[in-house]
């Protein structure tokens, strides 16, 4: 079994929800006491708050590339981002670490594709909706994606 890194903090609840999902699976499939290997490295989201509210894109992938860093360097073996906007990072991310970096928005394309949809919806955060990181790994595979439109984006910003 691979040890895998979880790089999370961006929101604790997406965080824990990558954890359980993992857990289930490898206890489903190999039944027991069997659990993942895995190494959590928890981001601080203020930090990234302050970087975002500066508008620090080199910030941001600094913490990402230390943080990746930290858990290769602690044995894991590969590496997920626990929430969709991190992967804004992702392609770049991948070039400068020594494992494999799962890709959600890669992964969940492959996945659409197998269903074979044509067209998704995508719901997230203002990064993960309206940059291209996550469509343009859809369309690669020739999947249509709708996200809100600007106004609807706004209302769901304000009630959350």
């Amino acid at each position: 079994m691979k040890t895998i890194g979880l790089i999370g903090g961006t929101g604790y609840l997406s965080t824990i929800e990558y954890y359980k999902i993992i857990n289930e699976t490898v206890n489903k499939k190999l039944g027991a006491l069997n659990f993942a290997r895995c190494i959590l490295y928890s981001f601080n989201y203020g930090d990234i708050d302050v970087l975002n509210n500066k508008d620090d894109m080199a910030g941001l992938y600094d913490l990402l590339l230390d943080a990746s860093n930290k858990v290769v360097g602690s044995g894991a073996e590969c590496i997920l981002l626990c929430a969709n906007a991190l992967h804004y990072f992702a392609d770049k991310l991948q070039k400068n670490i020594a494992v494999p970096l799962i890709n959600i928005a890669a992964e969940a394309a492959a996945h659409v594709k197998k269903k074979q949809l044509s067209t998704v919806g995508l719901l997230g955060t203002r990064q993960t909706m309206e940059q291209d990181f996550y469509k343009s790994k859809l369309n690669a595979k020739g999947i249509e994606v709708l996200v809100p439109d600007t106004a609807a984006r706004e209302v769901q910003r304000r009630i959350c």
